[in-house]
């Protein structure tokens, strides 16, 4: 038997216990999706992303109290082999906690995918996350290598002064989610967002995509929603 380091199975507990406790809060509301943990990335970027995860794993942290959430969060955030995670925990923070007086900054992962105009971002407050009548869209795809310049850790520092929201994010409604995204495409933020029409038609894709409803990940491959317009 392979021998394993003290570190390794002291990250192995703490997961267990991510596990059970998001799973516990998840499973409070019998119309929840599936139980939310974070022993593996979420993957809240790129084709992967659906609201109804954020929303999920949200209502599960703040249930949890401020200490909790932010503890959990920062176990999660510390795997220096994982650096999509950076990326998870700069979109939870957004939607966990209330807005500093200055704003959140933009986060420093590399370039964005579709590619934006800087001062189109300064247009969404919670970039690169819009919150439109409820529903949280992801306005990119992804980014480019860069660096890592906003660190999980970070963030979760940042947030250590921040109230946690009061109440829990509405449920995902596809009805809702359908109908906010055709008003967040037709307004002239979005439209003065991306870089080129190139740019933009890629990114109505992908918010239509995230207007579609969440199904079993064994159904598509384990994307855990419907994959209407994105690529294979």
């Amino acid at each position: 038997m392979r021998n394993e380091s003290k570190s390794g199975r002291n990250r192995k507990l703490l997961a267990t216990a991510i596990v059970l406790s998001l799973s516990s809060a998840c499973c409070s509301s019998p119309t929840s999706v599936a139980p939310f943990t974070m022993d593996t990335t979420i993957n809240l970027i790129q084709w992967r992303y659906h609201p109804s995860r954020l929303i999920a794993t949200v209502n599960a942290l703040r249930r949890m109290g401020k200490e909790r959430a932010i503890q959990i969060l920062t176990i999660y955030a510390s795997d220096p082999a994982d650096l999509p995670r950076n990326a998870d925990v700069i979109l939870i923070c957004r939607c966990l906690f209330v807005s500093p007086p200055d704003g959140w900054p933009k986060p420093s992962l590399g370039g964005p995918h579709p590619t934006t105009e800087f001062d189109g971002e300064r247009a969404f407050p919670l970039f690169p996350l819009v919150i439109s009548d409820d529903i949280p869209f992801l306005l990119v795809q992804g980014y480019s290598l860069g660096g890592i310049g906003t660190t999980g850790i970070w963030q979760l520092r940042r947030c250590q002064n921040l109230p946690i929201r009061s109440h829990d994010m509405p449920e995902f409604d596809p009805v809702r989610a359908e109908k906010a995204a055709t008003k967040l495409i037709e307004s002239a933020e979005f439209q003065a967002l991306y870089a080129s029409e190139k740019d933009k038609i890629n990114a109505i894709d992908f918010v239509r995509y995230q207007s579609s409803p969440l199904i079993s990940t064994l159904e598509n491959g384990g994307t855990g929603h419907v994959k209407a317009t994105g690529p294979d």
